[in-house]
This record gives structure tokens, sequence and C-alpha cells, in this order.
């Protein structure tokens, strides 16, 4: 008895030699006792041995994982087994269809989560079948993807065509596909119409039913019911000035029951601002082709001001051509020079013949001024020095329009620089020129251009009130 205590105090103690660290520290005097430090186990990875693992499934296969391994590696070259602590998700495979899969290995402790994945495909389940046979569906789209909710489906111009495994095709009725059902009354994005077609094969006494898929993707949008305006108790305007509805919240109302706020820049708004009194102001609201309207009673003010000196500038004044220098801009009289159209050695400002009639006042046009691009401090601006009109208040009116007839832009009216402080915007719609109009103070010098794409300018008057 006694010696085998002995020994098992012996081992005891070979054992903390070898598991504890030494804490004696060399001095320096080679008289140190202390040992070198036992290095420490660490993981260095988590990874998938697919030596063994089934890889290739026919159609109708029941997946498994048979021989695949999760190995840990450690620093010191030994590895332990963990296929038994992970989870393998399937949930990918479809043994109904030809096809690549992924298989998802996860690996979890409280310290740490892997994922580790590799692919299985599934193929035919005759491969001995020596004819050809359907592999894929290959769509063209139908004319029309975008909806409004409650529309019905139109496949007008969709071609279906079965692809074989010889790369022969063949184009499909319309009875020998099936189309996913998709509701045409809830919005999306991205709603997905499956087209499906299936064929079968026989060899022997065996069967197959091998079908393809493809799919086209339409835009389902919600449809704006109505518009509802709270002005805010900001009801006044002033004669001959524009209502500011900054101010006011513009409502949607949707199918979908879903209430969205509506940028104010986006609506339009009309009424008389000649005529004194109260009337109703018409707010438009247009989305997908769908306008609403509302209406709200304002007040438009007596204008205590008068019209001390007025200048009208039009690009018939100026000389058709393209522009590569600064030019003084001056009204038909030739007595003011506070505009200057700024210009580079690029010649994208021009002038040329382009005969318009402003909607809302009549004024006829036969020139237009060219922006031809985004302002820059060297091109594609107007400069409106105001500085003689100090403690004045000053109406710029601009007749413009967009540089494309499809693209609705806006032309931006800076204090000082090229996209300095923003004092507000006139529209430039692709079609329609009317005449709009911001009150600046005098005394100040303003940028007139647009902030993204090019825009024409027919005309600017300057207004200058007593």
């Amino acid at each position: 008895m006694k010696k085998l205590i002995t020994g098992l105090l012996t081992l005891l103690c070979l054992f903390c030699f070898v598991a504890c660290k030494d804490t004696n520290v060399n001095d320096g005097s080679g008289n140190g006792t202390g040992g070198e430090e036992t290095p420490v186990k660490e993981l260095t990875s988590i990874v998938l041995d697919e030596t063994n693992v089934q890889k290739s499934f026919y159609i109708g296969d029941e997946f498994n994982s048979n021989g695949l391994k999760v190995v840990a590696n450690y620093s010191d070259n030994t590895t332990i087994d963990l296929t038994k602590d992970c989870v393998i998700d399937s949930s990918d495979f479809n043994n109904e269809y030809v096809g690549v899969y992924t298989i998802d290995v996860y690996y979890q402790t409280d310290a740490m989560f892997k994922r580790l994945s590799y692919e299985v495909e599934v193929k035919e389940i005759i491969p001995e079948l020596t004819v050809k046979y359907v592999v894929g569906l290959d769509l063209v789209s139908p004319e029309k993807t975008e909806y409004n909710a409650t529309e019905k489906l139109d496949l007008t111009g969709m071609v279906v065509k079965a692809v074989y495994s010889d790369n022969s095709t063949k184009e499909l009725t319309n009875t020998e596909y099936t189309l996913s059902e998709v509701d045409m009354n809830t919005p999306n994005e991205h709603a997905e119409v499956v087209v499906s077609y299936s064929e079968t094969y026989t060899l022997g006494e065996r069967s197959q039913k091998l079908t393809v898929k493809n799919s086209i993707v339409i835009k389902i949008s919600d449809v704006l019911q109505g518009i509802e305006v709270n002005p805010n108790g900001l009801t006044e305007a002033t004669q001959y000035e524009e209502i500011d509805i900054s101010g006011w919240t513009i409502t949607g109302k949707y199918l979908s029951g879903i209430d969205r706020k509506i940028d104010n820049s986006l609506v339009t708004i009309e009424y008389d601002k000649n005529q004194v009194g109260q009337q109703n102001l018409v707010v438009s609201y247009t989305e997908n082709n769908i306008t609403k309207t509302a209406q709200v009673t304002i007040n438009v003010n007596e204008s205590t001001s008068t019209v001390s000196e007025e200048l009208f500038f039009t690009a018939d004044d100026l000389t058709t051509g393209s522009y590569t220098a600064n030019t003084t801009w001056t009204d038909s009289l030739g007595t003011s020079s506070i505009i200057t159209i700024v210009a580079a050695s690029d010649g994208k400002v021009a002038v040329d013949g382009n005969k318009k009639t402003a909607d809302d006042d009549g004024t006829t046009f036969t020139q237009r001024l060219k922006l031809g691009g985004s302002a820059k401090e060297n091109t594609n601006n107007v400069v409106l020095d105001l500085a003689s009109y100090a403690g004045k208040q000053v109406t710029i009116t601009v007749y413009c329009l967009s540089g494309s007839s499809s693209a609705d832009r806006k032309l931006t009216l800076w204090l000082s620089e090229v996209k300095g402080q923003e004092i507000g915007t006139y529209a430039a719609p692709g079609s329609g020129v009317k005449a709009q109009s911001l009150v600046v103070d005098g005394g100040n010098t303003y940028v007139l251009g647009s902030p993204s794409s090019g825009v024409n300018i027919y005309g600017i008057r300057i207004s200058v009130a007593s």
C-alpha cells in the first residue's frame, strides 16, 4: 500500500510539473531556475471534410449527409471531429427538380458561431435516357410589367420556349404551360409570376416527369384614391405674388389603406393671383397617371406696393449661336446690363430658334437660351446683379422649360454663387412654358442655373417694387 501511495504522489507531482507554468524568471546572471512557457493550444480553423460525402443525387432521391465530417484544427496540429455537434440545413435541397443546391452546416457554442456550406447536384433520374429531354425555359417578358393594384395581368407579347438537352427549342402555347397565382390587389415592387412546363419520359417500367420553371417580375403599385390638404392656417396670399404652400401638409390616400405624405414640390396649384378676395385654390397631384385634386379656400389680399421699374429680358434679344465666353444680356431697349450669361469654351451655352407661347399670360418667344447642363462656376448659369436695388423688393419672373421633353427638371435661384444658399426654384417641365416668380431682396447678386441637367430659358422679367 505504501508503494502504491508513493507512486501516485510521484505521478501527481509529475503532472503538476508539466501542466503548470514556471514563475521563475532569469535575472540575467545565468542563475534563473525557470523553464520555458508551455504553448497554449488554440483553435485555428473549422473546416468541412467532403471527401466521402454524397454530392450527386437523382430526382426522387432523399438527401443524406453520410460521410460528411466537420473537423476542428488546433495550433498543436491536433484535430477533433465536431460532426455530431453540428446542425445540417438541407432546406435548399429539392429532389423534384434538376439543379445545384447549397447545404449549410452550422456549428455553435457559447463563444462561437460558424456557418460552412457545400453544394450538391440533382440530376435526371434516368441517366440512360437517350432521347432529348427538357432542361429549361426561355422567356421573353410581356410588354406590360408595371401595374396599378386591381389591374388584370396582361401577358401580351410574352414568349415561352422549352429548351432541350440538345440545345433545340420549342415555342409553347399558353395551354401548354402553367402560371403561378399572383395577388394583383396588393402593392408589390417585385411580384413574381412563375411559369412552369412539364414533360414525362419513360424507360422500360420507369417514368419520370421533368418540370422546368422560369419567372417574370412585375411591379404592382399602390393606387392613389385621393389627397387631403391641410394648410395649417396659412391661407393668406398677396395679390400678384405666388402663395407660399411650403407650410401646408399634403397627404395621399391609397387603396392599401396606407396614408403617405406628399412632397409639396410635386403638386401644382391653380388660382388667380391677380384677383383680390376669397377664392378656391385647387391642389393637383399626379402619380402613375392618376391625378387627384383638393380645394382650399384662401384669401388674396390687395398688394400695397407698386412697380417702379420693370425690365424684360427675352432670348429673342440675343444673337443665335454657341456662347464660349461671359456675355452681357441687355433688354430689348439695350438700357440694362444687370444680367450676365456665364459660358465656357465648351459651347454648351447656346441660343437658337424655338417658338413658344406662355400658357398663362400669352407671352410669345421665338428663341431660347440653352443652359446645356448642370450649373458650374464658369458656365451654364445666369448672374443677376441687383445691387442697385438695395432696400427694395424685387420680383424675378422666369419663363423656362426642361432641356428634355420627357423629363421635368428645375431651375434654382442661389444667393451670390452657384449652388450656394438656395433662395427658391422654378419648375422646368417637359412641356408648357409658364411665368413663375420669386420675390427677393434687392442689393444682392443672384445666380440662376440648373442643379443637375440642361434647362432652357425664354425670358426673365425683373420687377422692382416702389
